[in-house]
C-alpha cells in the first residue's frame, strides 16, 4: 500500500510524462516494435532479410534499428518525415557498405470491419545499381 505522498508523486510524474512535447511540437511516442524487410538486388536474384524493428518517431524525426533474429541491429535507419514522404539514411552495421539514401512514403490503412489498421513504410535507393528496398509495417489500434 502505497501512501498518500508517495502516491500523489507517482501519479503526477505519470501525468507529466504523458504531457511530455517534443522540441518540434507534437508529442514524443515511444519506440514501436514493427515488422521489417530489406532487399538488394543482383543480376538475377535478390537477396532478402527481414526482422523485427524497433521505430522511434519524434516530431518530424524518424530513427529505426532493423534487428536480426538473434536480436543484433542488421541497419540502422535515420531521417525526416514530411507530408508523408520520407528521406532517410541507411547505415548496414558490421559492412564496409557506405551509408545509403531512401526516399519513400508513410500510408495508413483503416480496417473496414473494425478499429485498427495497418500502417506502412516503403523506401527505395534509386539511381543504384543493386538498390536497396526496405518495408516496414506495424498493426494499428
Amino acid at each position: 500500500m502505497l501512501n498518500r505522498t508517495t502516491l500523489v508523486l507517482v501519479v503526477g510524474v505519470t501525468l507529466l510524462s504523458s504531457l511530455w512535447i517534443s522540441p518540434e511540437g507534437t508529442p514524443a511516442q515511444a519506440a514501436e516494435e514493427w515488422g521489417w524487410f530489406s532487399a538488394v538486388s543482383a543480376v538475377d536474384k535478390w537477396y532478402v532479410s527481414q526482422g523485427k524493428a524497433s521505430v522511434d518517431v519524434s516530431g518530424k524525426r524518424l530513427t529505426a534499428k532493423l534487428l536480426r533474429d538473434d536480436g543484433t541491429v542488421h541497419i540502422v535507419l535515420s531521417g525526416t518525415l514530411q507530408n508523408g514522404q520520407l528521406t532517410v539514411t541507411a547505415t548496414e552495421m558490421e559492412s564496409d557498405s557506405p551509408p545509403r539514401r531512401l526516399q519513400g512514403n508513410v500510408e495508413t490503412v483503416k480496417w473496414v470491419d473494425g478499429a485498427g489498421g495497418r500502417r506502412s513504410v516503403l523506401l527505395v535507393e534509386t539511381g543504384v545499381a543493386g538498390g536497396l528496398v526496405i518495408g516496414l509495417t506495424k498493426e494499428t489500434k
